[in-house]
């Protein structure tokens, strides 16, 4: 192989590795941003002054983060399918799927019947923030491995 050759097979592979590498560190920060939303959903479900209204507006509010982890993830496996494999990978899709069915769940609870649910809404919200934190971790084991 050329000095060419080796050359140009170098910045593919580092352009792939930034690629990866970039949206890696945007799914762990939308995690982040997400588990401080589902804390503050399960802080508001505590309150002995629960408002129906702010939880909606909250609840609603993490609608699109969620989409854009989803987006985030989906756009990761079809740029780079080789780097989508393995237990970590597959781990870090499903936690992104448990958030996405928590949500819709959680979305349904809030219908006519939101007051009754609050302690339901409030175990959800706990659970989503759980999860939105091991998708942290996740993502940042990804990278760990990507670097080395």
């Amino acid at each position: 192989m050329t000095t060419v050759g080796r050359l140009t097979m170098t910045l593919a592979f580092t352009s792939i590795v930034a690629f990866a590498n970039d949206h890696l560190i945007q799914i762990r920060d939308q995690a982040r941003g997400l588990e401080r939303e589902f804390r503050g959903i399960h802080t508001t479900a505590r309150s002995k002054q629960f408002d129906m209204a702010e939880m909606q507006a909250r609840i609603e509010a993490t609608s699109s983060g969620v989409d854009k982890l989803k987006t985030l993830v989906g756009g990761f496996e079809s740029q780079s399918p080789h780097l989508a494999t393995g237990a970590d990978w597959k781990k870090t899709k499903d936690l992104v799927t448990l958030i996405d069915i928590f949500h819709t769940q959680k979305v349904q609870l809030l219908g006519p019947d939101g007051i009754r649910n609050k302690g339901l809404l409030k175990s959800h919200a706990d659970g989503l923030a759980k999860r939105a934190f091991a998708l942290q971790e996740s993502a940042d084991r990804l990278l760990k491995n990507l670097g080395s």
